[in-house]
């Protein structure tokens, strides 16, 4: 019987061994056959490219040059950096030609259109110098420094350097391809004063290289010892804000906890010995300060330093008393001194705020029921976000039936949760729980539900499923959208069938190309008649917060990540579009979906920013 035994897994494993060796073949032949694919579809997407080389000449507005030629050197950077490098020199030229043009231009009386205008230029450059930042950081920060006073904003205080905030944002965008760059941008800035981006950049820092961000943080520390708080007031602020963040970088500071110093000063980038310092100087600051009351000191008379941090402090006292024990007890005292005479109205006000920012929902109840009439209400609701939070929509909802006072508030309330415990159930991929509760969903807005679900399922992997759910969503909305949230939604559903099956993303994509065609000719034609324009030397404005150019910018830019599936099924679906400056930035866009290596759920901030804008204006 044993002999049999042996055989027989003699046999199995010959068996399996066999089993594992024939599938080597085939996962080599399926890796070399989806390497082919990819180089065959990087072939098309250059080939695209030097097709709107070609047709760019035909933009007649600057704008769109210059947000073209920036996208088409980064696709070609790789390829062909040389090149890249003249249409990121041609899109900055242009870029500081337009600023200095429009700083003239600027209209006196500062209308709505006019700071619409200027918000929209500000934010085509921001986005133009995070593309090219990510090849080329000096090249970007260069402009900055070359185009200063050009980009000053008309009234801006004197004191106010918006370039180098700027400049300290572009350094935490390219953090994570060129952690040197980003680092050497901090310490030029350090050497100058304190600025607040410098704590987000040293948190970057840290998390893509450690002994740079070790090496920042040492020379912060220095150049905080080398002035008095007391007596500076951005170095007390950057102080304290610094010392939050290595404390509380979630923004919380929970009293009835212990401070989570050691896990939050890791993601903070400050170790024990740093906060211990750091907590001494603020601490020490708040001190030194006169024994006035701040309250009733004049409104157009500056804050002191030490004022602003003592009322910081007052927040933070377990982290005081665990940090710098020796001077707790007299902060303490200094703390009740400026209190005493304190409005008694203001005081419990303030006392009732504390639990509202800090309190736990038990707390936040226990404090309405002490609380004046017209804060009771208030107090109960945060109780109940409290307890949603915490993932207790019972709790919540149990609050709110038992202790709001106003009906229709009441009802309000209860409303406002079960939408958002359905769209946690939605972001949390749980079919049947967000099946159960789509009935207490508006028929308007369980498309978005479950548009939201499937693209869950689909990152899941079950792509049988997420189709099905898309379908139900497809069928709610019909054949065409009647508004743009509706649109928004078929362009959604779109984008997640492409990662299933491209072809049934073509059949929503095309009919809303034509789509797209008649609202941008409606736009045309109401053009200079409505409070926001959407045309400029007779090209669509795609930088522009609109509806109109959202819409269009957000569908050329899914088709392109159909493209993925399909080359030349997305060139023919973005030839539809009529107007040639459309056509282009569709074509772009097919490029770049072609060419990138971000996965298709991610929508560039650009792209969603403008439409969320325009449907606000």
């Amino acid at each position: 019987m044993r002999v049999f035994k042996m055989i027989a897994c003699v046999v199995l494993s010959l068996s399996l061994s066999a089993i594992a060796q024939s599938n080597k073949p085939q996962e080599a032949a399926k890796t070399a056959e989806q390497k082919k694919a990819k180089e065959e579809l990087e072939k098309k997407a250059l080939a695209l490219v030097e097709e709107i080389i070609k047709e760019m000449s035909s933009l007649r507005l600057a704008e769109n040059r210059i947000l073209v030629q920036a996208t088409l050197g980064d696709l070609l950077w790789k390829h062909d950096e040389k090149r890249a490098r003249i249409f990121f020199k041609q899109s900055l030229d242009q870029m500081a030609e337009i600023t200095i043009n429009n700083k003239q231009e600027l209209d006196p009386l500062k209308t709505y259109q006019s700071n619409l205008s200027n918000q929209a230029r500000d934010q085509l450059r921001q986005e133009v110098l995070q593309i090219i930042a990510r090849r080329d950081a000096r090249l970007a920060r260069d402009f900055l420094r070359n185009n200063r006073q050009n980009l000053r904003a008309p009234g801006a205080h004197p004191a106010y350097d918006e370039t180098a905030a700027q400049e300290i944002n572009l350094a935490s965008q390219i953090v994570a391809t060129d952690p040197k760059e980003a680092f050497q941008i901090a310490e030029e800035h350090l050497e100058k004063g304190f600025q607040q981006g410098l704590i987000q950049l040293l948190t970057k820092l840290r998390e893509k290289d450690s002994q740079l961000g070790d090496r920042l943080a040492d020379a912060i520390m220095k150049k905080l010892r080398s002035v008095n708080l007391s007596e500076d007031h951005a170095a007390a602020s950057f102080a304290f804000v610094l010392l939050r963040a290595a404390l509380h970088p979630d923004g919380g500071n929970d009293e009835e906890d212990e401070p989570r110093a050691p896990k939050a000063a890791t993601a903070a980038n400050l170790d024990e010995r740093m906060i211990q310092e750091l907590m001494s100087m603020v601490v020490n600051a708040a001190l030194t300060r006169p024994t006035s009351n701040p309250k009733k000191k004049d409104e157009d008379e500056d804050e002191e330093p030490g004022e602003y941090l003592l009322m910081e402090l007052e927040s933070m006292i377990k982290d005081v008393e665990k940090y710098a024990p020796a001077r707790a007890a007299a902060l303490k005292a200094r703390i009740a001194e400026i209190n005493v005479d304190e409005d008694p109205e203001e005081k419990k006000a303030a006392e009732f705020e504390s639990v509202m920012e800090n309190g736990s929902a038990d707390a936040l109840i226990a404090a309405a029921a002490k609380a004046p009439d017209e804060m009771r209400d208030n107090l109960y609701q945060q109780a109940a976000m409290k307890a949603f939070a915490d993932g207790n929509t019972d709790k919540a909802k149990q609050i709110i039936n038992e202790h709001f006072s106003d009906p229709d508030r009441r009802d309000q309330m209860i409303e406002y949760l079960s939408q958002q415990e359905i769209w946690r159930a939605a972001a949390e991929g749980k079919l049947e729980k967000t099946r159960l509760l789509l009935a207490d969903v508006a028929p308007e807005q369980r498309p978005a539900v479950l548009t939201q679900l499937a693209a869950v399922i689909a990152e899941k992997g079950d792509k049988k499923m997420a189709e099905q759910v898309l379908n139900e969503a497809r069928d709610m909305i019909g054949g065409q959208a009647t508004n743009f949230m509706e649109l928004l939604m078929l362009l959604e559903i779109a984008r997640i069938y492409g990662s299933i099956e491209a072809a049934k993303g073509f059949e929503i994509i095309d009919p809303i190309v034509d789509h797209l065609n008649a609202l941008i000719g409606a736009a045309a034609v109401l053009d200079g008649f409505e409070f926001t324009r959407h045309f400029k030397d007779g090209e669509l404005m795609p930088y522009l917060p609109s509806i109109i150019s959202g819409m269009v910018l957000m569908c050329a830019r899914n088709n392109g990540l159909l493209a993925r599936g399909d080359f030349e099924r997305a060139k023919a679906t973005a030839d539809r579009f009529q107007r040639s400056d459309v056509r282009i930035m569709a074509r772009l866009a097919i490029a770049q979906g072609s060419l990138s290596d971000a996965p298709a759920k991610e929508t560039p901030a650009f792209l969603l920013r403008n439409f969320y804008r325009g449907s606000i204006h």
